[in-house]
């Protein structure tokens, strides 16, 4: 069985989470999330969130590297973490829309 995962939008700001899968493997958002430093097995603390709704990011960093990393919540979405230490920070206003819209739109994807 899959071992179950929250979404990175939905975990507080000062929790620390390892990404466990990307659920959607259109080949555009891996190539996002790559970019990003986004892959399975890292380890990160969520350590800011800005903006809202379509504009909405999280900032990771990456605990063994050091680096931040800027990821929009709008395919954040689509990455399945464990969190190890839950902070007590904001979660995103994104959180309420389905992965599933990241199918759609002119990129494929919905960027």
């Amino acid at each position: 069985p899959r071992e179950p995962g929250e979404a990175i939008p939905a975990v507080p700001v000062g929790s620390e989470v390892v990404v466990l899968r990307l659920e959607n493997e259109a080949e555009e958002m891996l190539h996002y999330l790559k970019a990003r430093g986004v892959e399975p097995g890292r380890r990160y603390t969520v350590s800011d969130r800005r903006g809202h709704g379509d504009d909405a990011v999280t900032d990771l960093v990456d605990i063994e590297a050091g680096s931040t990393h800027e990821v929009d919540d709008r395919l954040a979405r689509t990455v399945s973490v464990v969190v190890s230490s839950r902070g007590d920070g904001a979660v995103s206003d994104i959180v309420e829309a389905g992965a599933e819209l990241q199918l759609l739109g002119s990129t494929r994807w919905g960027m």
